[in-house]
């Protein structure tokens, strides 16, 4: 999928391992990538977000996807939360649609959350 929206689709990359930490009971975010190498750090988890976005962020996206039509909601929840781990095809095969469909409504969905987005 190639989003209009760079900036919302990285933001909702982003909320969508948040959501995932979340209610996984906030274990945080690693303070090193797992391709960096072990001397990055102390393999510890930091509880806070990146520095490029904050919880703050993160809940206002919650807030405004709250805001979206349910079907709209459930597709960006859909594909990136639960499915910030599948292949594009495999989100769109499990949400028994086509690859074209679920590209459709998620690009729909960034048009109608952008504007609430925006700062």
């Amino acid at each position: 999928m190639k989003p209009e929206i760079v900036w919302l689709h990285y933001l909702l990359i982003r909320w969508g391992k948040w959501s995932i930490r979340q209610s996984a009971g906030g274990l945080g975010y690693a303070r090193m990538s797992l391709l960096v190498g072990a001397s990055a750090g102390d393999g510890g988890h930091d509880p806070s977000p990146p520095p490029d976005v904050t919880d703050i962020d993160f809940d206002a996206v919650s807030a405004a996807i709250g805001r979206l039509s349910i079907e709209s909601a459930a597709t960006l929840v859909g594909f990136y939360v639960h499915g910030a781990d599948r292949s594009f095809h495999r989100i769109a095969r499990e949400a028994g649609v086509h690859r074209d469909t679920l590209e459709r409504k998620i690009l729909s969905a960034h048009r109608l959350l952008e504007p609430m987005l925006r700062k």
